[in-house]
């Protein structure tokens, strides 16, 4: 009887498994059924967009041919014009300068160099020739170093880029700074166009790049310095921290032997007194037993 029973539950055990095993296999392949189908739509999608896609480029296409073909393009009169940024002429004054900051910068150049021709004669470093003077010098040279420093740092604008304008101060610094690059720039031993592609450190005198240098060098020990002084007073904050921290302990030492002390005394007057009373009690007794 034992035996059937279990048969029989095992049995039923097993139906139940092999139901729910075939429901997770009729899940799965409706799954995968409706997986199938999804993709296949897609596919459908995919194909469709890409059909107008090409439609459209090929419209787009054939509209770019027919614009280049029209009369009037702006592409084809380029070419047919052969058009090209108008390359800046030298000017003979400042005055056939159109461009006001160029005028401005001419104005400035054209003054710096002939006040260091004037130094520069003074000196013995210039010597003119029949015909020249300071302010012809300074007229030419400052027309030429503003005609190649707009040369090499326009871009395709007319108007004077940043680096012009940052290159102008550059020169005009280091010309009145660097006696030896003033001078080679008036013996046309430098021209106006390499100077207008020098570094501002190509333009410094060797005393001013010494000087940079010790100035560097200075910078670079108080940086150190200070560096040690903060180490210094970190340090320094750290040991004060320290101390204070056994300050703290210290109290808390002297305030638990104070407690002790308190309570020993305490105690002690306490026994004291038991033993006093206890002394006392004694004698009475004593005294009792006599009489």
């Amino acid at each position: 009887m034992l035996t059937n029973d279990l048969l029989r539950i095992h049995s039923e055990k097993h139906e139940r498994e092999r139901k729910q095993w075939m429901e997770t296999c009729q899940m799965h392949v409706l799954i995968l059924t409706n997986s199938q189908r999804v993709s296949e739509d897609l596919d459908a999608e995919v194909t469709k967009l890409r059909r107008i896609l090409e439609g459209k480029h090929a419209e787009l296409a054939e509209a770019v041919k027919r614009s280049e073909n029209q009369p009037g393009n702006f592409r084809n009169e380029l070419r047919g014009s052969q058009a090209e940024v108008m390359e800046p002429k030298l000017k003979d004054n400042i005055t056939d300068l159109q461009n006001y900051d160029r005028k401005k910068v001419a104005t400035a150049l054209v003054k710096m160099f002939s006040d260091q021709a004037k130094q520069a004669k003074t000196q013995g470093a210039l010597s003119l020739l029949s015909g020249q003077t300071t302010n012809t010098i300074g007229l030419s040279l400052g027309l030429r170093v503003e005609y190649a420093l707009y040369d090499n740092s326009r871009g395709q604008s007319e108007e004077p880029s940043e680096r012009y304008i940052d290159m102008f101060r550059a020169i005009q610094h280091n010309v009145k700074a660097n006696p030896e690059l003033r001078d080679r720039l008036l013996d046309g031993s430098l021209s106006p166009n390499s100077l207008s592609k020098m570094s501002r450190a190509s333009m410094e005198s060797k005393a001013a790049v010494i000087k940079e240098v010790e100035k560097q060098h200075v910078h670079t020990q108080e940086f150190h310095r200070a560096k040690d002084l903060i180490a210094g007073h970190a340090k320094l904050v750290q040991v004060s921290r320290s101390l204070k921290d056994t300050l703290l302990a210290y109290d808390a030492i002297q305030a638990e032997l104070a407690r002790y002390k308190s309570h020993a005394e305490y105690q002690l007057a306490h026994y004291s007194n038991v033993s006093k009373r206890h002394q006392a009690k004694l004698r009475e007794q004593k005294e009792e037993t006599y009489r």
